[in-house]
């Protein structure tokens, strides 16, 4: 892998809402008696490759 180059592409990280959730529930102590609600946006058509994003957002 070249320096800089990052692997996956824009389903890499379609679990990762609902993991985020099960974690933080399961972590919180029972005593504290929270309920863990999220919510999602709703994804939309981007006009560039999420290669360009994640460059720009990695230098800035």
């Amino acid at each position: 892998m070249a320096s800089g180059q990052l692997l996956g592409d824009e389903t890499t990280f379609q679990a990762f809402p609902t993991h985020l959730h099960q974690f933080v529930t399961d972590h919180i102590p029972q005593h504290l008696d929270l309920n863990v609600q999220s919510s999602l946006y709703p994804t939309y058509k981007s006009t560039k490759p999420i290669s360009f994003v994640t460059h720009n957002f990695l230098e800035w």
